[in-house]
Parts: C-alpha cells; structure tokens; sequence
C-alpha cells in the first residue's frame, strides 16, 4: 500500500513538473484544446469533497459546457476515451443554470456576471467545481479562472470560494497560480 502511494505521489510530482515546463503554451497550440487539457491536470490537484463520489454508480466524471459549444465538442472529442479521477468522462452541453444537475465540473466561459450569480446561488453547497475563463470571474466567485498572459495559459485560484465548496487543493497548483481570496490562517 505505502508502494502504490509513493507511485501516486511521484505521477503527481511528474505530472507537476510537467505542467510548469510546458506553461500551457497558447500561442503554439489551439486555446480551446490547451484549456480542455488543463481540466484534468487541474483535476489532479483538487479534491472533491468526500461524498461527491460515493453514489456515483456508473463511476463517470461529468463536465457540464455552459453556453459554448464549440468548446464543448472540443471536450468531448479530447476526452472520448480518457479518464479523470479514475472516471469516464461524460461531456454534456447545458444552456442555463437549471440544467446543472449531477455534473463535477462545470465550464463557463460565454456568461454574464449576472448570469454567474446566479450559477453560484444554484451551487451553493454542491460539490461542482466551477472554471470559468472570463477576466473577472475569478474575483466574482468562480473556484478556478483560467486566462492568457504571455500567450501561456496561466490559473486565478479562488482559494476561499474552494474552501467554502468543500474542495482541498494541492500546493503545487498553489504555488504556480494567482491566488484570489486566500485563505488567512
């Protein structure tokens, strides 16, 4: 058992190492693909609260797309035949918050903040893990916000709202990420 932990542990440090040589270069790859990468080495170094996967017979791994579609059949194409956390991805296309149910990760990109609000109300106390790539929505309470700088794929982590969610996140996405609202001990 400490074998098979030292084995996680080194996929992580490797899969670290690998995400800080590459920096998500946008410039060389096409964004959309570059950011449908980043959700599940994301995944990687966030936890979902503990419940979250227990009921989850059917052992899938839901990514909810919000209001962008060609983004969406990125995703599922990326992930027609990957796992993350262990689990089948499931790609499903949404158009407003009432079709958020039963997903793990929800991507929004094409939303007000109006519009945000009210997806975070809706979520409030579910374990979704909200990305976003849209400047602002980092500090309006999405979890995760991607955004170019450099033409690299750089992350907003917004460590209270994660917190607040039941979500645990690894320190090496801390340290390579802007951190908004962080967590004062």
């Amino acid at each position: 058992m400490i074998h098979l932990l030292k084995i996680d542990h080194f996929k992580k440090v490797f899969l670290f190492c690998a995400l800080l040589i590459s920096n998500f270069s946008v410039h060389a790859q096409n964004p959309d693909v570059m950011k449908a990468v980043a959700l599940q080495k994301l995944s990687l170094f966030i936890t979902w609260p503990e419940q979250t996967f227990s009921n989850n017979t059917a052992n899938e791994f839901t990514i909810a797309v919000l209001n962008n579609e060609p983004f969406g059949k990125t995703i599922e194409k990326i992930y027609k035949n990957q796992h993350i956390k262990n689990k089948k991805v499931i790609v499903r296309q949404v158009k407003n918050s009432e079709e958020l149910t039963d997903c793990h990760l929800l991507y929004i990109s094409n939303s007000s903040e109006k519009e945000l609000k009210k997806i975070l109300s809706s979520l409030k106390n579910k374990p979704v893990l909200i990305v976003s790539n849209k400047n602002g929505f980092g500090l309006a309470g999405s979890h995760i916000n991607l955004y170019d700088s450099n033409n690299k794929l750089r992350f907003e982590i917004n460590q209270m709202a994660l917190k607040e969610a039941g979500f645990t996140i690894e320190y090496q996405l801390l340290h390579v990420s802007k951190i908004i609202n962080p967590i004062t001990k």
